[in-house]
C-alpha cells in the first residue's frame, strides 16, 4: 500500500523530496499524538523526558524521511498504540481502532505479524479487569472481521514469503544483536563508538533500575510486557535482521526510559536527562549532515557527488558516461540527465562508443549486494588504454571503516563514494555495466 501513497503523494506534491518531506513529517505526527495521550496517564515527573526523547530520536528522524513501508507504518503503530493505552474512548471504540488498525498495518507490511501482538496485549491488558461478556462478543467479532479484510493481503504475503522469504530473515543471534543496538543505542550513531559506549552503559543502567528497583505502576507493565512480546517476536522470526524493522518499538524504549528517569533524585534525573538528549542529539547531527549513521548508503554524499559530477561535464568538450554500482545515485544521474551504465538496469545494455573529447567516471561505492570479485570484475572492465586518468575525488570519510571490516569480515571502503575522471584519447566501445552481474553469472565476461 506504501507504493500507491508515494504515487498518490508524488502526483500531487511534484517531487521525491516532498514525498519524503510528508513522511518525516507523518512520523514527527505520530510521535506528537502519542505524547499527546501519553501526557495526562503518566508520571508528570516522566512527561519532559518523554518529550525530549520523542523529539530528537535520531533514528526515527533517519528512517522516517523515506520513501519505505516503514515511514507510513512506523506513525500508524504509534498512533494506533497511543490510542488504544491511553485514550479516554470507551472500550467498545478502542477495540475498533485495535482491529481497524492492523488491518491498515498489515497492508502496509507483513511485519505486523510481530506488531500486531503487541497491540492486542497491550488492549487486552490495560481492560482486563473491565471486559464483560459483550465486550468479549465485539472484541471476537472485530477479530473476525479484520482477520476477513487481511485475506487478500494474507495471500500475497504466503506467495511472496515462499520466493524471498529466506532473504529478510536471519539467524537468532543476528536478529537479536541487530534489535538490541537498535533498541538502545538506536541507529543515527555508529554503536562501536566511545559515545555510544557511555550511552548504553546509562540505558543499561536505567533499565536495571527501572526492572528491579522502580515502583512500576500499571502502564508501566503494560509497555514492559509489549515491549519484550514485540522483541522476541522479532528475534524468534528472525525479521530484525534489519534495523529499520525494529523501529516501530522506540517509543515503547522511550516510555519505559523516561519512567525510569522521572524516579530519580532530581539531580540524577536532570544529568541523565541532558546525557541522553545529548547523545540523540549527536544522532540529529549525523542525520543531517548524513555521516557516522549505521547505515552506510545514507552517509554518501549524494549532493556533493552530484555537484562534483555536473561540474565534469561542463568541462567535458563531448559526452559524460558514468559508470556505477549505486542504486540511488544512478536514480539521480537519470534525474539530472547525466549518461550512466549501471548494474541496476535488468537488461543487458548496448556497449557504448566512445570518441576523443569524451570522459569516462567510475564510481566505487560500498559493494551492497554484489561481491568482491564482481566489483573487481566491473572495475575491470574500464582498464582500457583508450582512458586517460585525469582527476580523482574521494568523499565522505568513514571513521569506522576499519571496525565495519572486522566486525563484518569484509572489506568496507575508508570513503563513502570515489571517483575516478578519464579522458578518452582514442576511439574506443567500452562493455555496458548495465545487464553485467548477470552476464557474470552466466559467464559471458
Amino acid at each position: 500500500m506504501h507504493y500507491i501513497i508515494n504515487k498518490a503523494a508524488f502526483d500531487v506534491l511534484g517531487s521525491w523530496e516532498a514525498v519524503k518531506v510528508l513522511s518525516a513529517i507523518l512520523n514527527a505526527l505520530g510521535l506528537a499524538i502519542l505524547g499527546f495521550f501519553a501526557f495526562d496517564k503518566i508520571d508528570p515527573r516522566a512527561r519532559l523526558p518523554l518529550g525530549i526523547f520523542l523529539a530528537l530520536c535520531g533514528t526515527t528522524i533517519m528512517w522516517g524521511a523515506s520513501l519505505r513501508w516503514y515511514a507510513y507504518f512506523d506513525p500508524l503503530f504509534a498512533i494506533v498504540f497511543a490510542l488504544i493505552l491511553f485514550s479516554d474512548f470507551s472500550l467498545t471504540k478502542r477495540t475498533m481502532i485495535l482491529a481497524g488498525g492492523i488491518v491498515l498495518l498489515f497492508y502496509v507490511n507483513y511485519e505486523t505479524l510481530c506488531a500486531a501482538p503487541v497491540l492486542v496485549v497491550t488492549h487486552l491488558l490495560r481492560e482486563r479487569k473491565n471486559f464483560r461478556r459483550g465486550d468479549i462478543i465485539t472484541l471476537f467479532i472485530a477479530g473476525l472481521v479484520g482477520l476477513a479484510l487481511c485475506i487478500p493481503q494474507l495471500l500475497i504475503f504466503l506467495e511472496f514469503a515462499r520466493g524471498h522469504g529466506a532473504n529478510q530473515t536471519s539467524s537468532f543471534l543476528s536478529a537479536l544483536s541487530q534489535i538490541a543496538i537498535t533498541l538502545v543505542v538506536g541507529n543515527a550513531v555508529f554503536p562501536i563508538s566511545v559515545a555510544a559506549g557511555v550511552y548504553t552503559a546509562l540505558i543499561a543502567a536505567l533499565g536495571v533500575y527501572f526492572l528491579f528497583v522502580k515502583p512500576k505502576s500499571d502502564i508501566d507493565w503494560i509497555v514492559l510486557i509489549g515491549l519484550a512480546i514485540g522483541t522476541l517476536l522479532m528475534v524468534v522470526t528472525g525479521i530484525a535482521m534489519k534495523p529499520r524493522n525494529s523501529v516501530f518499538l522506540l517509543p515503547l524504549v522511550f516510555l519505559i526510559v523516561a519512567s525510569a528517569v522521572a524516579a530519580l533524585p532530581p539531580l540524577w534525573a536532570r544529568a541523565a536527562i541532558a546525557l541522553i538528549a545529548g547523545f540523540q542529539l549527536l544522532g540529529v547531527v549525523n542525520v543531517a549532515w548524513h555521516r557516522d549513521t549505521l547505515k552506510g548508503s545514507f552517509n554518501i554524499d549524494y549532493r556533493g557527488s552530484l555537484a562534483t559530477l555536473a561540474a565534469w561535464k561542463e568541462q567535458c568538450k563531448g559526452k559524460l558516461i558514468v559508470f556505477n554500482h549505486d542504486s540511488p545515485l544512478n536514480y539521480l544521474l537519470e534525474e539530472n540527465s547525466i549518461g550512466s551504465s549501471s548494474v541496476f538496469s535488468p537488461k543487458r545494455g548496448t556497449d557504448i562508443a566512445a570518441h576523443p573529447g569524451d570522459c569516462v567516471v567510475l564510481t566505487k561505492t560500498y559493494a551492497g549486494t554484489l561481491n568482491a570479485d564482481e566489483v573487481a570484475t566491473l572495475y575491470r572492465m574500464l582498464d582500457n588504454p583508450a582512458l586517460k586518468q585525469v582527476a580523482f575525488k574521494q568523499l565522505g570519510e568513514d571513521r569506522y571503516a576499519a571496525i565495519k571490516s572486522w566486525v563484518g569480515k569484509e572489506p568496507f571502503p575508508q570513503y563513502s563514494i570515489e571517483f575516478v575522471e578519464y579522458d578518452v584519447t582514442s576511439d574506443v566501445t567500452l562493455p555496458a555495466w548495465s545487464g553485467a552481474i548477470k552476464r557474470l553469472d552466466e559467464g559471458q565476461e
